[in-house]
């Protein structure tokens, strides 16, 4: 569902006379406030490679993609550079330092949480460690590295995720 489609009322004035217009934002014909949701909300991913130069996915345990294969990674938080957030977020969710941060790439994505489609901009890094990951919270049920050939494209729980992988194994086959 589109963001614009769960307002019934003006989130400023609280009166139900809301136009919905062609861009996707939403107006107000009581108070004026024409509310905007074009902005894609940051989040980061890390290809995150050992010194054999595995790669480490985790199997995701929550919704979306629960059961499927990701990256580490998640939203970033209001402040934080990208840099500071994919570095929290490795920490948070596997327990693992990552260093010789690189950017690699970005793509736009959806996620979908709890009927809503959130459009994202999803920046991702390569990194590498020295520690072995141990999941941290029920997010990620299990993290593993994996030989590149290893890697299942089909199992991979986002689009975003998918490109990312699929455009490093392309690189490192070059």
């Amino acid at each position: 569902m589109e963001r614009a489609e769960i307002f019934h009322y003006c989130p400023r004035c609280r009166i139900d006379k809301i136009q919905k217009n062609n861009d996707g934002s939403i107006h107000c014909l009581q108070c004026n406030l024409t509310l905007f949701f074009n902005a894609a909300s940051p989040a980061t991913a890390a290809i995150i490679l050992n010194k054999e130069g595995k790669i480490l996915l985790q199997k995701r345990g929550l919704n979306p993609g629960k059961g499927k294969w990701d990256l580490p990674g998640g939203f970033m938080l209001s402040g934080e550079t990208a840099e500071e957030g994919v570095k929290r977020e490795v920490k948070e969710e596997v327990g693992i330092e990552i260093y010789d941060l690189v950017y690699f790439s970005s793509a736009a994505n959806i996620y979908a949480y709890q009927e809503i489609d959130y459009p994202t901009i999803d920046l991702c890094f390569i990194a590498t460690t020295k520690e072995i990951p141990k999941p941290q919270d029920q997010e990620v049920w299990h993290a593993v590295f994996l030989a590149p050939e290893e890697v299942d494209l089909q199992k991979i729980a986002f689009p975003s995720v998918r490109l990312f992988l699929e455009k490093y194994l392309k690189q490192i086959k070059s």
